[in-house]
């Protein structure tokens, strides 16, 4: 709960500072951070690198990456090699080093992205889906380990891995709703 309580309250001296070109030095600080064992400040290390390259994200800063990959002239190349690259950080992902598990996260999602752009899908419901659920991606990130912690044993009520993740995303994006309409009320 403490890492939610410090991600809001330094969110707005990390968007100035990512807005900036330390954008790149912060990520990797964070990424090197990774590989420091601060006791006090675990959780934060651990999600504060994929909290950045969420930032960055929003605030356009992959831009380039993404549209090096969609020209890129030899596309099923790049599509294959990408998949690969893909296969082996999930391999990566599940190997029995613990840190290194957190540390392939943000690499993960980057990759993702830009297979997804690769594969030049536009204006399907697939695409809407995503962007939806990416205007509330903050939100989810910062309050699915709240109800995982508190709500244990309503999340996994199912016990049917994709009635789960169904049903929680369905929750944390209806609680994302409620957070950003309470942010329109206050004028935040």
């Amino acid at each position: 709960m403490s890492c939610i309580i410090a991600f809001y309250l330094f969110f707005p001296l990390i968007i100035v500072v990512m807005k900036t070109n330390f954008s790149w030095v912060l990520l990797i600080l964070s990424c090197m951070l990774l590989f420091c064992n601060i006791p006090n400040l675990y959780c934060v290390t651990l999600y504060l690198a994929s909290f950045l390259i969420g930032i960055m994200l929003a605030l356009d800063n992959f831009k380039r990456l993404l549209d090096y990959f969609y020209a890129f002239d030899r596309r099923g190349i790049m599509i294959i090699l990408l998949s690969v690259l893909i296969v082996m950080t999930c391999v990566l992902r599940q190997s029995s080093l613990r840190i290194c598990g957190m540390l392939v996260d943000p690499f993960l999602a980057v990759e993702i992205i830009c297979f997804y752009k690769l594969l030049n899908i536009k204006d399907c419901l697939f695409t809407k889906g995503l962007f939806f659920l990416g205007k509330h991606s903050m939100n989810i990130f910062l309050f699915h380990t709240f109800f995982l912690y508190y709500f244990k044993s309503e999340v996994y009520y199912f016990r049917n891995p994709v009635l789960i993740f169904f049903v929680f995303v369905v929750v944390q994006v209806i609680v994302s709703l409620g957070i950003e309409k309470l942010r329109q009320v206050i004028k935040l």
